[in-house]
């Protein structure tokens, strides 16, 4: 289950709820997974979002194009806050591409809401599928989704696809007003192999320009298997880099942004869950969480840390921000 609890609707705060696994009803479909809109004041008082209520994509000659069972439709949702656009992200939604592949390509949705009306108003992106670049070498197992995020003005979707390019991973930024304002990541060298880019997101201002259009993106196996958090602005030019210090900790895990300590500048909250203080016997994969400072300068240099105490927490698979 993931829960964002920042969306707004006419000043009524409501929580969103994913259910990866939850079973709709859609034709042909087994488990595809959810999205819920839930009063933050009326306990069960619970409605559907509707991304998807069709049954998988079918040809006039009866050929099936996909398969939405099992994808998690849900596993990943954000919001731009009040009256804003709602993201939900299916990572394991497969298209069957020619050749009789089946490709985890993922897909991600977003709603926006009329308030005249009250209706919402729905759009896909499939940007592994809309590429071309199909199979597991290229972006056919990208899984996109597993981390993205939406920007405050409810326009700027971030999507990770941690399974490009030999799993190197990439991003994607849309402007979904501005069809010609996309951009990409590209492939990286065989080193970069297996790091995970895309894998969670998270946007801020991050270079000051005041745009708040700016994304921090997780890199849980890069930096030699340190773990690394890449900083991009809206298309998607490198600003900054924090690198993990311990090999297979996972740092870039999860990521929260927010202004931690007061000076008007967005500060990082970075999980680490498999982290392991080696100089305590048999007790393993506490887990760590990072908070690195931005300072005026947009660097990233002050660090302060929590640490999970218990054997196997692993503290830090999930953070957020409380705003």
């Amino acid at each position: 289950m993931c829960i964002r609890d920042r969306h707004k609707e006419a000043g009524v705060p409501w929580l969103l709820v994913g259910a990866p696994e939850a079973d709709t009803r859609q034709p042909g479909v087994h488990k595809g997974g959810a999205v819920y809109k839930c009063s933050a004041s009326r306990p069960g008082d619970c409605s559907l979002i509707p991304f998807d209520t069709k049954g998988p994509t079918m040809a006039p000659t009866g050929q099936q194009y996909d398969s939405k069972s099992g994808q998690w439709l849900g596993s990943t949702i954000d919001s731009s806050g009040e009256d804003g656009t709602i993201l939900a992200c299916a990572p394991r939604y497969i298209y069957y591409m020619f050749m009789n592949r089946r490709d985890p390509v993922g897909v991600c949705h977003i709603a926006r809401r009329n308030s005249r009306t009250r209706q919402y108003t729905f759009k896909k992106f499939r940007p592994c599928v809309e590429s071309g670049k199909w199979g597991y070498h290229r972006q056919g197992n990208c899984q996109a989704g597993l981390g993205a995020s939406v920007a405050h003005n409810g326009e700027q979707l971030f999507i990770g696809a941690v399974g490009s390019w030999y799993w190197q991973g990439q991003v994607f930024s849309f402007n979904f007003r501005r069809p010609s304002k996309q951009s990409l990541t590209q492939e990286g060298s065989p080193k970069d192999d297996d790091s995970y880019l895309g894998y969670s997101t998270t946007t801020g201002e991050f270079n000051g320009d005041g745009d708040r259009l700016d994304v921090a993106v997780g890199m849980p196996r890069g930096a030699n298997l340190t773990g690394k958090v890449v900083l991009y602005n809206a298309n998607l030019t490198n600003l900054n880099n924090v690198t993990g210090d311990q090999i297979g900790a996972y740092f870039g895990y999860s990521l929260a942004s927010c202004d931690v300590n007061g000076d008007g500048l967005d500060d990082l909250a970075i999980g680490s869950p498999m982290w392991t203080d080696y100089s305590i016997e048999d007790r393993f994969e506490t887990g760590r969480v990072y908070v690195v400072y931005q300072d005026k300068q947009n660097r990233f240099r002050t660090i302060d840390t929590l640490t999970g105490e218990t054997h196997k927490a692993r503290f830090g698979i999930s953070v957020a921000s409380l705003g």
